[in-house]
């Protein structure tokens, strides 16, 4: 039930559930405070979070799954320094800190230089990073306008051997925003050569490239191949479209 609850973001509703589960005597376990962690971080009670694992911590053994999703519950640029701090609270706890930890802290980041700190730590940990690692550094390059920091992450990933994905693709997409058009829709090119599979976010990010650009022909021709690759239109590709005019 619980494990709906999260799914649903019904905050109120699990926390119900878990005191009658108190007041039944009904031992709650690591796994019951780990579900109710998610379901805070997903209802955006961060606050909430952060309690509910100092109430774990003091009562049970914490894992991975814990941490994760305590970090995960600071998704927003305000309290990214609590993201960083838990990693140091995972440490101290003997939980192995690993790349899905540092990448859900990596997310938050209100700017560039914090999340290559954050890059950094990875690498010194001896944690590989994945294409997670690089999308979310991209994301965060993209949000601060540094497109040209977002770019040099392909360079790196390849030097490291990580295959990137469709949300490598959208990520870096976005990060071009700032008018930097044309490198958009070469990375566009060389990703779908190399068999990258452009799903409709990629297109709608594209084309909004185009379309802030001010290359409204280039956003059609953007329309024009996500009809033929048959991909499902919705109010956001004709938004997209409607802008671009």
């Amino acid at each position: 039930v619980l494990n709906a609850c999260e799914k649903g973001r019904q905050w109120e509703t699990a926390i119900q559930l878990f005191q009658v589960i108190e007041q039944n005597q009904v031992k709650s376990d690591t796994i019951t405070f780990n579900t109710l962690i998610g379901v805070a971080g997903k209802a955006a009670k961060w606050q909430k979070a952060l309690m509910l694992l100092r109430v774990v911590r003091g009562k049970l053994e914490t894992n991975v799954i814990t941490f994760v999703a305590a970090i995960s519950s600071c998704d927003s640029s305000s309290v990214w320094k609590k993201a960083l701090q838990l990693l140091g609270v995972m440490s101290q706890s003997w939980v192995q800190v690993n790349g899905i930890a540092l990448n859900a802290a990596i997310s938050p980041c209100d700017k560039w230089e914090n999340a290559l700190c954050l890059f950094h730590v990875i690498a010194e940990m001896g944690v590989q990073s994945d294409a997670v690692t690089f999308n979310a550094f991209m994301s965060v390059c993209g949000k601060g306008g540094e497109w040209e920091k977002a770019i040099q992450q392909i360079t790196a990933m390849a030097q490291r051997t990580v295959r990137g994905n469709t949300i490598t693709l959208s990520a870096m997409i976005a990060a071009c925003k700032g008018g930097a058009w044309v490198l958009a829709l070469r990375q566009f090119s060389i990703m779908i050569w190399n068999n990258f599979q452009a799903d409709a976010i990629t297109y709608h990010a594209t084309m909004s490239v185009c379309e802030k650009s001010g290359e409204w022909e280039k956003a059609l021709q953007m329309f024009g191949m996500m009809m033929q690759s048959r991909l499902e239109f919705n109010h956001i590709t004709f938004n997209s479209m409607i802008s671009a005019q």
